[in-house]
């Protein structure tokens, strides 16, 4: 079994976790530990984006790239346990998740935005990171 947080990553999302917010990465560990405990399988599959990635994904809002979001991959999760894990973590976390669209805090749900089925989660944007911390190009040169 996986020890370190990378090893759930997907491979072009593994040099994207880390410029995750603190909060954000709480929330990922936690999530990880819990979808462990269920034996479920855990595909970290978005981090932090770039502008153009973020253009390209036709996305709606800038939580990627403000270092406050993240999506796991449901692949291989029933619909009971994707209930529950958004039930139990938009409880756990309510004082630090985002605001949905009716103003009530909502850190995670389920949804299918063109690359998957998929949970995504975001903390507040009181932790949002500066824009411009991350550009994609610089993080995939070092590798």
């Amino acid at each position: 079994m996986s020890q370190r947080l990378l090893d759930y990553a997907k491979p072009d999302v593994k040099d994207r976790v880390e410029w995750l917010c603190v909060e954000a990465m709480l929330v990922l560990c936690d999530v990880v530990l819990w979808a462990r405990s269920k034996q479920l399988p855990v595909v970290i599959s978005d981090a932090v984006s770039s502008q153009a990635e973020d253009e390209k994904l036709q996305r709606v809002s800038s939580t990627h790239r403000e270092g406050r979001a993240f999506d796991l991959s449901t692949r291989g999760w029933t619909k009971d346990l994707i209930d529950e894990c958004v039930r139990v973590f938009n409880f756990k976390y309510r004082q630090i998740a985002a605001l949905g669209q009716n103003g009530d805090p909502r850190l995670v749900y389920f949804h299918n935005a063109g690359t998957g089925d998929h949970l995504h989660f975001q903390v507040s944007k009181r932790f949002s990171m500066p824009l411009q911390t991350f550009k994609v190009e610089t993080a995939t040169k070092k590798a």
